[in-house]
């Protein structure tokens, strides 16, 4: 509890990444063993460093939904959007 809790600190206040290290590291994460919340923590604090040239929207959801573990909220997330599809 406490490692989380350190994390969560050094996260919230150390200088902000590299950009290159920040979109690559956000290109390439993956849900694992954190819960949703957790993930998309981290998926918020990555793209925040990346200023100087933002990814779009597209790009932004399709690798965060890629990252998820299967699972209830997956299938709640892409049946979702299929309905939105069928408009």
């Amino acid at each position: 509890m406490y490692a989380e809790f350190k994390k969560e600190l050094r996260q919230a206040f150390e200088p902000p990444k590299n950009e290159f290290r920040s979109r690559a590291e956000f290109l390439d994460l993956q849900q694992g063993k954190h819960d949703v919340h957790a993930y998309a923590q981290r998926a918020r604090y990555l793209v925040s460093n990346i200023v100087t040239n933002p990814m779009d929207e597209a790009t932004k959801v399709v690798t965060f939904m890629k990252g998820l573990r299967g699972g209830p909220v997956i299938t709640y997330l892409f049946e979702s959007t299929w309905v939105l599809s069928q408009g």
